[in-house]
């Protein structure tokens, strides 16, 4: 059976913002999409998800540490899903996507040549996460990614590493009163969508 990893931030990890900010609070089993996806393709594809809050592309030494122990505690890896961009995009004092697509074009060549990836034959598909829209707020309406322009950077890196492509944003999936997080009915439309994509790519 193939092995597909899931690879991403808190939207992975299944984050509850209701649970309260910095409490790492997630929702249950039955809720998070990386589960609800689990358990429709069980007969399919074995699935596995590897979520942490706050994470970004990796960039850095530590990241990379990271990042190498996740992987290294697998046998293999048919399929390696990456959703991550937001925490990056956010992180920035002046708004820029392509600065985003470049981090993930570095990240996605680096990995690629990568002995472990090359002996398992890994197949790397870049998930643009859901879009953000703070209509309205002052603070945070600059970093609204409603217009794709975070996911076409995303698709852009993805396509110059020769990684599959899928965009989150057109599914318009609900998200909590942060714009960040998805909701746990979001959740459930993310996964009824990302269903269907995966089962057109590998299945």
């Amino acid at each position: 059976m193939k092995t597909l990893v899931f690879f991403g931030d808190s939207n992975t990890y299944g984050y509850d913002p209701s649970t309260g900010r910095g409490s790492g609070g997630r929702y249950p089993v039955d809720v998070r999409w990386t589960e609800l996806v689990k358990k429709e393709l069980k007969n399919s594809v074995e699935i596995f998800s590897e979520g942490r809050v706050r994470r970004c592309i990796p960039s850095m030494k530590f990241e990379y540490k990271e990042f190498m122990d996740i992987i290294e505690g697998y046998d293999h890896i048919d399929y390696f899903v990456i959703m991550l961009g937001t925490n990056d995009f956010l992180s920035q004092p002046h708004p820029d996507t392509c600065k985003v697509g470049q981090r993930m074009s570095s990240f996605l060549e680096k990995i690629n040549l990568l002995d472990i990836f090359i002996s398992w034959n890994t197949k790397f598909i870049v998930l643009a996460p859901p879009y953000m829209d703070f209509h309205g707020d002052r603070f945070y309406e600059s970093y609204g990614t409603a217009n794709g322009s975070l996911s076409m950077s995303l698709k852009k890196a993805a396509e110059m590493q020769h990684a599959g492509f899928i965009d989150s944003g057109p599914w318009n999936p609900e998200c909590c009163d942060d714009h960040i997080h998805l909701s746990a009915f979001g959740h459930r439309i993310f996964a009824e969508n990302l269903i269907k994509e995966i089962k057109a790519l590998i299945i």
